[in-house]
Order: structure tokens, then sequence, then C-alpha cells
């Protein structure tokens, strides 16, 4: 199932921006402006699988970027010996989040070739978010009542504001150009059972969203070896602690039969899994 599956792995270019590096050499530097880079400053980062570097440009300070994309949105550019990637996310407007708007673009290092561009960028929203917005308060109140009778012992897990996309979680069409307030529905368990869409300006209720999954499960791994003994049960019982400890209500299960394992992948509330497999 979609969503349903953690994948570890190292890739470079998405993991650099989360380790500390260290301020690049002048020979980086060097290799920085001979490709178009006109940044003062600059990371060199060692991921373990290689160099990555990693500098903060506009496209028309970008030779290689400014080809393709001619905004003055800030794009975060990160280089290997084999790639150069160009990534704007988080696009916001005043501030304000837009959900799921992005540009990525990645070139060949060695040819300059463009292997992918992938935007996803609405072109009907505002300039500025509106003055005049409802309040949180008034929005859960709006939410509350929509839910009032469908949904017992319910309680505000999470409510804010943002742009929505129909990339996002909100089936929601036509896709509304003001700011909306999410309010998100949580049972007496902690689960998400319920999203509703306000509409900011003027308090519509537009639609509900999908419940993002809100529990996990921690096991030591399936066995058919009859009478098996020797789990590594602190490692599974370790990440049920901090599953818990995360806000993710988890079922921890020594030996559980395929059943069970089987219940969670295909559960829309397990968004976390840990296994001990040896």
């Amino acid at each position: 199932m979609r969503g349903k599956m953690v994948f570890v792995g190292v890739v470079a270019l998405l993991i650099s921006a989360m380790i500390v590096g260290i301020v690049g050499a002048a020979s980086s530097g060097d290799l920085l402006e001979k490709q178009g880079v006109n940044s003062k400053q600059f990371e060199k980062i060692d991921t373990g699988a290689g160099i990555v570097i990693v500098s903060t440009v506009t496209p028309s300070e970008d030779e290689l970027l400014g080809k393709y994309e001619k905004s003055n949105l800030t794009f975060r550019r990160m280089e290997d010996n084999k790639l150069i990637k160009y990534l704007h996310r988080y696009r916001t407007i005043d501030g304000l989040l837009v959900k799921w708007d992005y540009k990525d673009y990645i070139f060949d290092k060695k040819t300059g070739d463009l292997i992918l561009k992938e935007v996803r960028w609405r072109d009907d929203l505002p300039e500025h978010v509106p003055e005049k917005i409802i309040s949180k308060k008034e929005a859960e109140s709006i939410a509350k009542s929509v839910a009032k009778g469908k949904i017992m012992n319910t309680s505000y897990a999470h409510t804010h504001l943002c742009f929505i996309s129909s990339q996002a979680e909100f089936p929601i069409e036509p896709m509304p150009k003001n700011p909306c307030w999410i309010v998100y529905f949580a049972d007496d368990r902690g689960y998400n059972i319920d999203v509703i869409v306000i509409e900011a300006v003027n308090g519509k209720v537009l639609g509900h969203g999908v419940p993002f999954p809100s529990s996990g499960f921690s096991f030591s791994g399936p066995q058919d070896i009859p009478n098996c003994t020797g789990a590594w049960t602190d490692w599974y019982q370790n990440a049920e602690s901090w599953f818990n400890t995360m806000g993710y209500s988890t079922e921890a299960v020594l030996y559980p039969n395929d059943a069970k394992v089987k219940s969670h992948i295909q559960s829309y509330e397990t968004a976390m899994f840990y296994e001990v497999v040896f």
C-alpha cells in the first residue's frame, strides 16, 4: 500500500541538508564560481557516500538554473560528483505555507543536461494573504458543529492555517484560492478520525480531508520455527516506547502471526513500523 512502507537508505542529495557541514575550502569555492554560482557561503558536506556541496542561489545568479527558471525564487543548490540539483521547497505567501507546491531541477554534472524537472505550482493564488480571516477559535467551533453527532468523544488533535493543494490530502474541487483552516479531530485513543477543511475568509465548510495515520506497530518478526526463543525484546520494546513518545499509540508483539502483521499493513491508521529481523 502507498505510504505504508518505510525505506531507509543513503540518498546523498536529499539527506545532506540534515547533516552538519563545514564551510567549504577555497578550491570548492573556485569550482562553484566556474559553474556560475554567485554565492559567498556554501557548505562542503561529507555524507559518507561522497562530498556534497550545498549553497543557496537564485536563477539570475546561476547560469545553469537560469536557462530553465525565470523567477526570483531562492533555490538550494546541491552538487555531488554526478549530479547538480536545485530545490525550492515550502512555498509560502506572506509566510503562509502552500501545501505541496515546489520546484525541483536535476542536471547531469558532466554534460549539463536536464535529467528531471518536477514542478507543482498553483498559479491561481493571490499575491498576498487576505486581511480578514476568521480566527482559529471560530474555525474549530464551526468544525465541531459539523462533527457533532457523527464522532463521539472528539478532541482537537491539531489545527493550522494554509493554502491547500490538489496534490495534498484534500479531495476538494474546485481548489479554494483563499487560505483554509484545517481542523484535525482525534478520538479518546489519540487516533485521527476526521479532518475538516474551512475556507478562512468566509467560514464555509469545504469538505473533509484524509486523516493522517496515527498509530504504530513494533514486533520481533514473524516466526515459523516451533518454540523459537531468544528474541531481541529490548529492541522492539524500545521502539514501542519511542513511538508512543512521538505520539503514535503503538502495539508491540512478540512473534506475531502473519494475520496480525497483515492487519497493520492494511490499516489506514498504522504509520510507524519496527521489525527485528535476524
